[in-house]
């Protein structure tokens, strides 16, 4: 997505193309002068949070508009060396990285299909964090195949956790089972019919195991379901 720059948007604690970090432009200035007299008049109490101030939020009172803008590229990867480090924050690493292998711009088409889907019905899509509050590449890997099916045999040989499969490429880690899911139960926010074929469509082309595979930006650009969503808004 941003070939030009030679720079992939992913960092080692938090991914660039998350909710948190896309941002879009007020219409007009009225909550920031709403939250200034809320603030005079109730001052914000903050918490503490790991050592840090943390200060509550106040929600938006008016609409938002225009195209929406990628932030904090403080920890960004160039795309040459490859790379082959861990990335990514738990819910959002694509399966190269969790499989420990060379990865580069297709990880940030993982993280807007994990987002789109996130952000249309409200809960994660992924949570690999097992009953010790620590995040589990295994159990993460569980959850993969269980929304994408078993991946293909050459990845699993050339991953450090070759041993979980068998020689067919099968899972066989039975302590951690493969979650019954698939992302038509997932999706409910949109009801059966042609949008939501054309929507599931558009997800796959983002979320799959073999990177090379993955749609690039220029690919979705005139993708079925974003045509028929720009149709209705610009109708």
């Amino acid at each position: 997505m941003f070939d030009s720059l030679n720079v992939c948007c992913v960092t080692d604690k938090q991914a660039d193309i998350t909710p948190q970090n896309v941002l879009t432009e007020a219409e007009d200035d009225s909550t920031c002068r709403l939250i200034e007299e809320q603030e005079t008049q109730t001052a914000s109490i903050p918490s503490t949070e790991g050592g840090s101030l943390v200060y509550p939020s106040r929600r938006a009172s008016t609409g938002i508009s225009g195209y929406p803008i990628l932030t904090d590229y403080g920890k960004a990867r160039f795309a040459d060396p490859i790379n082959t480090d861990p990335a990514m924050p738990d819910i959002y690493r694509a399966p190269e990285i969790v499989l420990r292998l060379p990865w580069g711009y297709a990880v940030d088409m993982w993280s807007i299909g994990i987002m789109t889907l996130e952000l249309l019905e409200g809960k994660k899509v992924l949570y690999p964090i097992d009953e010790e509050d620590r995040y589990n590449p295994v159990l993460a890997l569980s959850q993969y195949i269980g929304l994408l099916g078993h991946p293909p045999p050459e990845m699993v040989k050339q991953s450090k956790y070759s041993s979980l499969f068998d020689e067919a490429g099968f899972w066989r880690a039975t302590n951690y089972p493969i979650p019954e899911t698939s992302f038509s139960d997932f999706v409910t926010t949109i009801p059966p019919g042609e949008e939501k074929e054309l929507f599931l469509k558009f997800i796959r082309k983002l979320l799959t195991w073999d990177q090379e595979l993955r749609a690039t930006a220029n690919q979705l650009a005139g993708d079925e379901w974003l045509m028929m969503r720009y149709d209705d808004v610009n109708g």
